[in-house]
């Protein structure tokens, strides 16, 4: 399969892409995480799932109009999509302190 260039989707938010062995560019996108989404992820990355937590928010983020399929049928692809996918959860900076 030759680099095609996706249409990425109007409800994108992340456009993820991954390097074959061969060379070929890979491209998906993502929706924005939702709290559950995040909220599941964070309990997974807590446990030092990080792969685990990465394959959940592609199986459930990806946007399949516009994303290349081998994202998700090339078990490489789908491995190194899954450790970019885990940039997704974004949580901002804070501090808490007694007073």
């Amino acid at each position: 399969m030759a680099d095609t260039p996706a249409t990425k989707p109007d409800n994108a938010h992340y456009e993820l892409t991954v390097t074959t062995e061969g060379g070929e560019t890979v491209t998906g996108y993502l929706s924005k995480p939702q709290r559950a989404h995040v909220a599941r992820s964070m309990s997974l990355i807590g446990q030092s799932q990080i792969y685990e937590a990465g394959e959940f928010l592609l199986e459930n983020l990806l946007i399949a109009d516009g994303s290349d399929p081998r994202i998700l049928a090339d078990e490489d692809v789908k491995m190194a999509a899954a450790m970019q996918a885990v940039q997704a959860v974004k949580v901002l900076d804070g501090s808490l302190k007694k007073v």
